[in-house]
């Protein structure tokens, strides 16, 4: 039995037209897709295939557009209005054969006006009957990373060995408060990363990803989108197809020591200061 383990948003979408140039589709509607083995060293639990449709068009659409595919669904994608790029959710397989059993089930729904009285259904399938694992040797980085502490001001340094074949490496390095997020392209073959910013206390993701694109000789192929009124004519197909092997890892910024200690005496100075001045005062209220 597939374990159903979350939902994940896919936090490459929002950066598509930065780190692929020219992903968006000169078509009204396309479905792109980035299919991704992620293992995550905080919470193995998470570690599996994962596939993140996105909806892309150049002219955004007043009204809400979605993908899902069938069941729960295991896979989605919502083009809000005014959008050009749509978010992808995922479950997680540990299985590859489970993956792409899940991908194949038929039909795919493109729903135009999702958000109004009267939405717009059309059927699609996906074939994924191509589809060969692709991870072929693991990422990972470096042991004794997972976990780390590093004082406040620190520009963390990180290594990892990853696979060979791949086109982009990609690092990106967030913190839980969501103030902070980096993405970097590094070079091909690069296994070595230093923080470009000195870091504030916190709790920190780092994550390294290498990406290849499949679109050259497509694995995946869709049917265009159809109701009982017919086509869907504004249909653009796949313009993006993208495999990725990822590895993460969380770690903490503390405060420096002497940074405490001297929070420690400030306040101790001023409930001193305070039981003085009270003291103070009772004398001067006494007969």
């Amino acid at each position: 039995m597939i374990s159903f383990h979350r939902h994940l948003i896919c936090p490459w979408v929002a950066a598509i037209a930065l780190f692929f140039p020219g992903a968006v589709s000169a078509a009204p509607v396309s479905l792109n897709f980035y299919l991704e083995y992620s293992t995550d060293q905080s919470d193995p639990l998470y570690d599996g295939y994962v596939l993140f449709p996105s909806l892309v068009t150049p002219v955004p659409r007043s009204t809400l557009t979605t993908v899902a595919s069938p069941g729960a669904p295991s896979f989605s994608t919502d083009l809000n209005p005014g959008a050009t790029i749509g978010g992808g959710g995922s479950v997680v397989f540990p299985s590859f054969a489970a993956y792409v059993a899940s991908i194949n089930e038929a039909p795919w729904v493109l729903t135009l006006d999702a958000d109004t009285a009267i939405p717009v259904a059309y059927n699609f399938n996906v074939n994924a009957s191509g589809l060969t694992d692709w991870v072929t040797s693991p990422l990972r980085v470096a042991s004794g990373l997972q976990g780390a502490s590093y004082p406040a001001g620190s520009s963390p340094a990180f290594t990892w060995t990853g696979p060979s074949g791949y086109d982009n490496v990609r690092v990106q390095l967030f913190n839980a408060a969501g103030d902070y997020n980096r993405g970097d392209n590094a070079a091909p073959g690069a296994t070595f990363y230093t923080s470009p910013d000195s870091l504030s206390p916190g709790s920190y993701t780092f994550l390294v990803s290498y990406e290849k694109s499949l679109l050259a000789n497509p694995p995946l192929t869709l049917t265009t989108p159809t109701n009982g009124g017919g086509d869907f004519g504004d249909w653009g197909g796949v313009q993006l197809l993208q495999a990725a092997v990822v590895d993460r890892i969380t770690f903490t910024v503390v405060p420096e020591p002497g940074s405490s200690l001297l929070l420690v005496a400030g306040m101790a100075c001023a409930a001193m200061v305070r039981r003085r001045a009270g003291q103070a005062a009772r004398r001067r209220s006494d007969p």
